[in-house]
């Protein structure tokens, strides 16, 4: 396993689990927030270098709160959707594919135009756009 260092400050707000590095620092959303950034992207790019253009940061181990840059990879949005579904924890999407969660992602209509577009519940829609 690759050895990371994080700033003091940091630590601070951290403790392990397992073998995640959990952030308890500012909460955003599901995420913690350091230095104007979420937790997570910044662990990334302390440790990886630079966020590729495009690519969200996938959590290997899925508990978003992590922090351990062992467990943080850049993909694409579809890609982190994509192992979401194939692991299970997006089960209740599986009545659309990960293009139509993608487009829903992105799109500017209502939660009921997208809910009666895709014919599934609103609360399907507001948890894909929480994604």
């Amino acid at each position: 396993m690759k050895k990371f260092q994080f700033p003091e400050r940091f630590l601070r707000s951290c403790y392990t689990q397992a073998e995640c590095v959990i952030y308890t620092g500012t909460p955003s959303a599901q995420y913690g927030r350091y230095c104007g950034e979420q937790a997570h992207r910044y662990s990334y790019r302390l440790h990886h270098g630079e966020i590729p253009e495009g690519a969200v940061i996938h959590h290997r181990c899925f508990n978003k709160r992590c922090v351990n840059p062992n467990h943080l990879q850049a993909v694409t949005q579809q890609e982190n959707i994509r192992e979401n579904v194939r692991s299970g924890r997006l089960a209740h999407f599986n009545k659309l594919t990960p293009r139509q969660v993608i487009d829903i992602v992105r799109s500017d209509s209502s939660e009921a135009e997208l809910a009666e577009k895709y014919s599934v519940s609103r609360t399907t829609i507001r948890r894909i756009q929480r994604l």
